[in-house]
């Protein structure tokens, strides 16, 4: 059996579909979400949130591609000849704020986030890159368009998630996983349309 933060999963190797993990990755932790799926249809397995170990944001990064490592190491040490899609939120810069409209400068909390962001995504690029795990990056604009997110703050942002998850999946989410469950229904849909 897997482990994701407490939370025990199928073994991934038995699984008889092809699966994917959607990350909603932050500098301290990951909402994540695990879908199964084939031509057919598509289906949510679990959910949850990976609190990243560590005092810098460097060792959090460390400590998130070990979690991830982990969670693969069966598939990756089986030979499986199919392993899991990752799909990686993309880091999306704003410039401004959206509710008060003023620029970031360049040492603001946001700012010094987004950079921190922008690192782990990296670490955690490279590290499918250096295994061969396939990966995707899936646009915050596309996911948020899939769901008719319009929130302004992140809160209504939230809000908005959880109401989808609970709506058309028949889940109660909260505000660490409702993004990864969002963007792994995003890009089922769109491949399940097409």
């Amino acid at each position: 059996m897997i482990q994701l933060q407490k939370l025990v999963l199928v073994d991934l190797v038995q699984l008889e579909n092809k699966y994917l993990i959607a990350l909603d990755q932050s500098s301290t932790g990951t909402g994540w979400s695990l879908w199964q799926y084939n031509s057919q249809n598509f289906s949510l397995i679990k959910f949850g949130y990976y609190t990243a170990e560590g005092e810098s944001s460097e060792d959090r990064a460390y400590n998130m591609t070990e979690w991830l490592n982990g969670v693969l190491k069966p598939q990756l040490e089986s030979g499986a000849e199919v392993l899991p899609l990752i799909l990686l939120e993309e880091v999306d810069f704003k410039s401004k704020s959206s509710t008060t409209g003023k620029a970031y400068t360049n040492d603001s909390s946001i700012v010094v986030a987004y950079r921190v962001l922008c690192e782990l995504t990296g670490a955690l690029k490279f590290y499918f890159k250096t295994k061969n795990i396939p990966y995707e990056i899936v646009k915050t604009k596309d996911w948020k368009k899939t769901i008719k997110s319009r929130g302004k703050t992140m809160e209504n942002k939230v809000k908005e998630a959880q109401s989808f998850c609970l709506k058309n999946l028949s889940v109660e989410t909260d505000e660490n996983n409702c993004f990864s469950v969002c963007i792994g229904y995003h890009h089922l849909k769109k491949h399940s349309e097409a």
